[in-house]
């Protein structure tokens, strides 16, 4: 059954996988209410964290796949955030069984050394999230509730994302 669930989130997110050179911010979803967010367990490099360990700071919470070009193509952007930005912390989160080598090397080569390499490699985190599509970056509180999403990838190092960013108080 696991094997199943696994199969049908990949499906989805394969197919849900959006272009990244497109101007996606109309796509941005701002939620009324705040909303829980389930916390998990995420495996670092060398840690492992929850959610929960991340309160007190708003965070930019990317699920992403190593194989996602639109996904890697954002991650320059979410660095960029992540460097001007210390005040937020943006934790991308590799959604399945990636391998931690791969990720380690796809992080020298596109230069990120500021951005932390999560993994939920079962896949639990995202489907409590209900991601259907990747590159989806979900906004949280410094409480931890969701606030936003944006299911498709953005230049997160652009006019257009300082200014959502301030307009939902960041």
């Amino acid at each position: 059954m696991r094997l199943v669930r696994l199969l049908v989130l990949y499906t989805a997110l394969a197919l849900g996988a959006n272009g990244a050179h497109a101007d996606n911010w109309d796509r941005l979803e701002v939620h009324d209410t705040p909303r829980p967010v389930p916390d998990a367990i995420l495996q670092g490099e060398s840690a492992t964290a929850g959610i929960s360990d991340f309160h007190g700071k708003w965070v930019i919470l990317t699920f992403w796949a190593t194989w996602c070009a639109p996904c890697r193509e954002e991650l320059p952007g979410l660095e960029a955030l992540q460097v001007a930005r210390p005040d937020i912390t943006v934790l991308t989160v590799a959604a399945g069984p990636h391998d931690p080598a791969q990720i380690t090397r796809l992080f020298r080569q596109l230069g990120l050394r500021h951005l932390p390499q999560w993994r939920d490699p079962h896949g639990k985190f995202a489907a409590a999230m209900a991601v259907k599509t990747i590159p989806l970056t979900v906004i949280l509180t410094p409480e931890g509730k969701e606030v936003a999403r944006l299911p498709a990838p953005v230049d997160w190092n652009s006019a257009k994302a300082r200014s959502v960013l301030e307009n939902l108080r960041l």
